[in-house]
């Protein structure tokens, strides 16, 4: 997991966390922690954000990051699914 607060950006990035809604205290965690949050594979998480299931925000450098509560939103409505 990662802090918002503590997220390194690149020049321009930082504009770029606040359009997809990513503010000061959020939490964040990258494919493998997602993966593990969702208990799935890492190929799994990628392709629900390949297919817009997961929603992430991609930095300059191509690393995918995960906010907290979309991750805890894809748990709840999958186990929907399977009830």
């Amino acid at each position: 997991m990662i802090s918002c607060n503590l997220l390194f950006f690149e020049k321009g990035e930082e504009e770029h966390m606040k359009d997809r809604e990513g503010t000061p205290g959020d939490e964040f965690y990258t494919s493998s922690g997602a993966a593990r949050f969702i208990e799935k594979s890492e190929g799994s998480v990628r392709m629900y954000a390949a297919t817009g299931k997961l929603p992430c925000i991609r930095t300059s450098t191509g690393l995918r990051l995960f906010r907290r509560a979309d991750l805890e939103k894809f748990v709840s409505e999958q186990r929907a699914e399977r009830a």
